[in-house]
């Protein structure tokens, strides 16, 4: 983080009462002369430097480069004039279009012929007024041109006299300028930052301010808000060789230490997954002061974004669901292949994506897995990992996939944790073992008795065991260190995606007797279990933790 001073210089020139009546009609003339004890014209005209700040209503922002700093047409300044009363000029105007970092004001009203007036700058009706916006908008990242109507604000004493005038605007806003990454180059264009929310734990930090002594740092304010949302304009990303993608906040300052936490809403314009992720913030917000803060939202934040790179199989396949047709996999829920590409999903038993079959199909027995299929979980360490490892499902975990969003998943207690947990349960007996509803052991890999739905789209599958089946929590973990988390994928079935980013099914190793069905594990946001299913399905192959 680095913070610095916003500090914008103003040159008034002198008092040009003589050059205006020169181009009006006699009559108006005549009303002029009558009216020189109460009017005045005068015309400040104000520069901009080009420093390392911020601007007061505009500026281009690049962390470490000097800002570009513009005038907005729309800024006034009010001027105090020699008997006391606050006027307002008109305006700005720009001698040269081409260069808004000049900009002249004209004030029709008022004498100013004492030395060192006051001039401030509130961006409302009023100069006793201050609005600190809860709701503000930037249009472009990097691009400042929001933070007058989003309530910046400033002070000075002209200095000289005689209409002849130069003053250096003090910044009375704070400004927290952040910087959102992505830095995995291929999900960073596919990703739009839809806004920033900036909310204090303690104090407000947004409202209406007295501004009557022209200040507002650790006032409260009339309709007092704690939070401050920045609409981005479903900005684009950078990635970690970019600072140019900047969005700035104007908040009040304050001097005890603030802590804000900082939400950036991400969305996946495709499958339409959007993703809140916190970073904190602790720090004392001086008045005219800028601070910088990157925000890596994959990683080093308080929800990572998991990476992922799943295989699909049909079970115990030689080669995955998808193998070299890897452009036409579907990655919605529901989406098929266009029809130009075809439907080029495993169809025939030379196909090496075709399912691991039974040697003998008239004789059909336990098979296990020597293929794709044989890293995965036996049927019984699936058994134990839904009675003993603790199921929580988050609906809010975020995850990739073919560099798109995602969110959604189950994490389940690692296998070393589970077995810490129950001493009864030995490395032997997890995978070769799982008790029936009599507290029997049983290799549910040989098991015959089992009836197992042939239909691959016929919904429940049956379980070996009526108790195999949890509904998994969903509170906060204790200790994320002990589980592991398992996206919900989905599956396919032919030339479709069923159910992803809402359920995921993962095979095990075993293929189960008496069928042509294989177990899984179905993990769904109400219900974990163990099950099984045609072998023709394509669910994720992984191994597990």
């Amino acid at each position: 983080m680095r913070k610095h001073y916003i500090q914008n210089i103003i040159w008034a020139c002198s008092v040009l009462l003589m050059s205006c009546v020169n181009d009006v009609t006699p009559a108006q003339q005549e009303k002029v002369s009558l009216d020189t004890t109460k009017v005045a014209v005068a015309t400040l005209a104000g520069y901009q430097p080009q420093t390392r700040t911020a601007t007061r209503t505009t500026a281009t922002h690049v962390k470490g480069t000097p800002v570009t700093v513009f005038w907005e047409n729309t800024d006034r300044i009010w001027v105090k004039a020699d008997d006391g009363v606050y006027r307002q000029s008109d305006a700005a105007t720009f001698p040269i279009m081409s260069n808004k970092a000049q900009a002249n004001f004209k004030l029709f009203t008022g004498y100013y012929h004492q030395f060192n007036p006051e001039v401030r700058y509130t961006n409302t009706s009023s100069e006793h007024t201050v609005i600190i916006q809860k709701n503000q908008s930037q249009l472009e990242a990097g691009k400042f041109n929001h933070l007058g109507a989003s309530g910046d604000c400033g002070t000075a004493t002209a200095i000289g006299g005689g209409g002849d005038f130069k003053f250096t605007l003090q910044h009375k806003a704070a400004y927290l300028c952040l910087y959102p990454r992505i830095a995995n180059a291929g999900l960073c264009p596919n990703i739009r930052l839809e806004k920033i929310t900036v909310l204090s734990t303690t104090v407000p930090i947004a409202g209406t301010y007295n501004f009557s002594d022209g200040k507002i740092k650790d006032k409260t304010p009339t309709t007092p808000s704690n939070s401050i949302t920045l609409n981005t304009n479903s900005a684009v990303l950078s990635t970690t060789t970019s600072d140019a993608k900047s969005f700035c906040v104007v908040l009040c300052p304050n001097s005890s230490i603030l802590t804000l936490n900082v939400v950036y809403t991400i969305k996946d314009p495709l499958t339409q997954v959007s993703v809140d992720i916190t970073k904190s913030i602790t720090e004392t917000f001086g008045e005219g002061e800028i601070y910088d803060y990157t925000a890596w939202l994959d990683k080093d934040i308080l929800f990572i974004i998991l990476f992922i790179n799943p295989k699909f199989f049909t079970w115990d396949a030689q080669r995955e669901y998808w193998f070299g047709y890897e452009n036409e996999q579907p990655i919605l829920s529901n989406e098929k292949p266009g029809a130009t590409t075809g439907p080029n999903y495993p169809k025939l038993k030379t196909d090496p994506r075709w399912y691991h079959e039974n040697p003998s199909p008239s004789t059909p027995s336990a098979l296990a897995a020597s293929r794709s299929c044989a890293v995965c979980p036996t049927v019984n360490e699936l058994c134990w990992y839904v009675m003993k490892g603790e199921p929580h499902y988050d609906s809010n975990k975020p995850w990739s996939f073919k560099n798109h969003l995602y969110k959604g998943g189950t994490w389940l207690k690692k296998k070393a944790t589970i077995l810490q947990d129950n001493p009864s349960i030995s490395t032997w007996r997890f995978t070769n073992r799982y008790p029936d509803a009599n507290g029997v052991d049983r290799d549910w890999r040989t098991e015959t008795s089992i009836k197992l739905n042939e239909n691959p789209l016929v919904n429940p599958y049956i379980s070996p065991s009526p108790t195999l089946s949890v509904t998994p929590k969903t509170t906060p973990l204790s200790n994320p260190n002990e589980y592991f988390f398992l996206p919900s994928l989905g599956s396919y079935l032919w030339d479709k995606n069923y159910y992803m980013g809402a359920k995921g099914y993962f095979w095990g190793q075993d293929a189960s007797p008496n069928s042509v069905n294989a177990f899984a594990l179905y993990c769904e946001p109400t219900k974990i279990y163990v099950g099984a299913n045609n072998r023709i399905n394509g669910f994720a192959v992984q191994a597990f933790e």
